[in-house]
């Protein structure tokens, strides 16, 4: 165990002899500056509207992804870290969850593939009327 830390060592040296750093891969979410303004614009609105939220839930959907890969990379001192690629289907799994004022909502896992058109559907619609709901029909983009 020694020896292989002494070897690991003497590589260290090497690659930071050879004018190399190494750092893990970083990995951020990409939202949009056209999405992040229509996001601002819309609590602007809600503001300026005056709109009363407090019987308000939110609900929302999102995908996780179930792997984590963050390989150590190499590069030059004083360069930028290269962005390393992610698998194109990951592992993931669909989740669902909502909050008002009052509390939130349990997470749920969805089994079927995640579609937002789903909450325009007649039948979304038809039990939003219904049964006296609210809603908003259109929310800004997240990404």
């Amino acid at each position: 165990m020694a020896a292989l830390e002494r070897h690991l060592d003497e590589a260290r040296c090497v690659i930071k002899s050879l004018g190399f750093t190494t750092s893990s891969t970083q990995y951020g979410q990409m939202v949009q500056d056209s999405n992040k303004e229509k996001q601002v614009q819309f609590c602007q609105r809600l503001i300026q509207a005056d709109i009363d939220l407090d019987n308000g839930i939110f609900t929302n959907e999102s995908t996780v992804s179930l792997e984590q890969s963050k390989p150590n990379s190499y590069h030059r001192l004083g360069t930028i870290n290269p962005v390393i690629p992610k698998a194109k289907h990951p592992a993931k799994v669909h989740v669902w969850g909502g909050i008002s004022p009052r509390c939130a909502s349990q997470m749920d896992i969805v089994s079927s593939r995640i579609n937002d058109p789903k909450h325009m559907s007649n039948l979304a619609q038809d039990f939003m009327c219904d049964n006296g709901i609210n809603w908003m029909d259109s929310l800004p983009s997240g990404n």
